[in-house]
Parts: C-alpha cells; sequence; structure tokens
C-alpha cells in the first residue's frame, strides 16, 4: 500500500514526458499533481485507520519524492542534487500541510506510544494518553501561532531588502500605501529558494500575529518589474481578504482543535480500541470542517 502513491507518480510521469510540447501541459501537471495529492492522501489516511507503524505515511511521502524528481529535471529543467531536492521539497510539503495534518498523525502516534509503553488497558494508560495528548495539543499551538515564523525558516526564506531584487521593494510599498487601511499590519515581504531548484511561486502568509509575502527567487529573476508588482499586489489581496476578524475565528477553531487533539487518543485508549475507527472519523470529520 505504501508504494501505490510512488508507482502512480511514476506512471503519471511517463504521460507528462510525452506531452513536453503540449500547449497544454500546464494543465496537464495541475491536474497530475491534484490527482497525486488525493490518492497519497488516501493511502495514508487510510493507514492511519488501519493503525500502521508512524513510518508508513513516511515511506509513502518518499516515495512519491524520489517519483517526481526525474520529472522536475525534464519540465522545469531543475540541477539541485537529489537530496538538496527531497530536502527542500519535504520542508516545503511540512510547512504548507503540516499544520493541518500534524492533529491527525499526533493523535495515532500518541495512542502506538502509549500502547506500547503499557500494553494492557487501565486507569493509567488513559491518563499517560491525556497528558501525552496535552503536550501534542501545545505543540500544535505553538506552531500555530508562529506558522509564518516557521513557514519561512523551512522555506530558507530571508528579507528581500538584503536579496538582489531590493530594488523592487520602492514599487512594493506603493502597493501597500495603497492598500492602505486595508491592511491591519503591513506584512513583511521575503524571497525564498534554493540554488538549482526552479521554484516559481508567491505565497501570502496570512496570521493574526505576524503577515508576509514570499515571492521565489525564480519568480522574482524571470520577471520584469511590473510583472513582480502585480503578482505582489495579488499576494496583498488576500491580505486585504483575511482580515483579523475572519483570523481570529480562525484561531477559535484551532483552540478547538487543539483541545480534541488533547482528548482524542485518551478516548481512543479508554474504549479498549472498540470504538477507534469512529472516533477517528469524527476526528478526522473535525480537521476537515475547520480547515
Amino acid at each position: 500500500l505504501a508504494a501505490v502513491p510512488a508507482a502512480y507518480a511514476w506512471w503519471s510521469g511517463r504521460a507528462i514526458r510525452r506531452a513536453i510540447d503540449d500547449p497544454a501541459l500546464p494543465e496537464l501537471l495541475f491536474a497530475r499533481l491534484r490527482r497525486i495529492t488525493q490518492v497519497t492522501l488516501v493511502v495514508i489516511i487510510a493507514s492511519a485507520f488501519m493503525t500502521a507503524p508512524s513510518l508508513f505515511a513516511a515511506v509513502a511521502l518518499f516515495g512519491v519524492l524520489a517519483a517526481q524528481y526525474p520529472i522536475r529535471r525534464t519540465v522545469y529543467g531543475d540541477t539541485w542534487s537529489f537530496w538538496r531536492y527531497v530536502r527542500f521539497t519535504s520542508f516545503g510539503w511540512i510547512a504548507f500541510g503540516g499544520l493541518w495534518l500534524f492533529p491527525f498523525i499526533a493523535s495515532g502516534v500518541v495512542v502506538q506510544i502509549v500502547q506500547a509503553w503499557m500494553p494492557e488497558p487501565s486507569i493509567r494508560q488513559t491518563m499517560l494518553g491525556l497528558a501525552l495528548g496535552v503536550i501534542a495539543a501545545a505543540v500544535y499551538l505553538v506552531w500555530h501561532r508562529n506558522f509564518t515564523g516557521v513557514w519561512l525558516a523551512l522555506h530558507q526564506a530571508s528579507p528581500l531588502e538584503a536579496s538582489v531584487h531590493a530594488p523592487l521593494l520602492p514599487r512594493f510599498h506603493a502597493v501597500l500605501e495603497r492598500a492602505g487601511a486595508r491592511l491591519p499590519v503591513r506584512p513583511t515581504v521575503h524571497r525564498y529558494g534554493v540554488e538549482g531548484g526552479q521554484i516559481v511561486n508567491a505565497v501570502a502568509l496570512c496570521s493574526l500575529y505576524r503577515r508576509g509575502v514570499a515571492m521565489s527567487d525564480t519568480l522574482l529573476a524571470n520577471l520584469d518589474a511590473d510583472e513582480a508588482t502585480a503578482v505582489f499586489a495579488h499576494e496583498i489581496a488576500h491580505h486585504e481578504h483575511y482580515t483579523d476578524a475572519l483570523l481570529r475565528k480562525r484561531r477559535v477553531a484551532s483552540f478547538v482543535l487543539a483541545l480534541l487533539l488533547a482528548v482524542v487518543p485518551a478516548l481512543h485508549l479508554a474504549s479498549g480500541g472498540r470504538y477507534g475507527f469512529a472516533i477517528d472519523v469524527l476526528f478526522l470529520a473535525a480537521i476537515l470542517a475547520f480547515f
């Protein structure tokens, strides 16, 4: 089962190689990425319901990364080494999706750790599950609060003003001036990327505690000043949409999710595994509802 996402990524990559000159290549790449993501998530969630070892998900994700490497070299012209590619891409996955996957994965890991230490159901086993669940919930809340900083660190980002693209800042500041009061706080501006990797993206990091905009080196190097400013303005529009009021609602949702993360392992253990599947399904449904 762990090999299914990698096998699908390899198989679908053959069609991409044949379509390298197809005018619809961007749409084909996006559709393939969406399907790979769906297959991978289904496999990981299924493994969690089957109480597979925690290493299972890591093996499945690594397989997808390995299968994607030759496709990226063919399509995008990447020149980075395999291990640099794996490091940057895996950190990118963690930065983008880790905050949403962490509660579900952490609850399963807590249950496995407790059952390994105390195989027999007991009050002590349930209390240990609750204690470790509280620790996992605290980690989740700290991550949520520092989402922007974690994202920037994992992507090796640095302030734009310290890069070769600093001359763009006056244009970007003009966009911020026009946004005016629609921005509760001015976001910081960053570049990110790694040598040899063709990463073309721009991201609005909307957080109640720290707002930011990150633009990749490849993107900035291939756009003229007007185009880069237009992309930056688009990211600022995301910040205008995510008002402080909306972000406060998401903060409340994070507190509720942290509370569930704290108690779900204990409930799982207290049931002796009889209602484990139902508890996991309800918890996953709550995660999807909040995000």
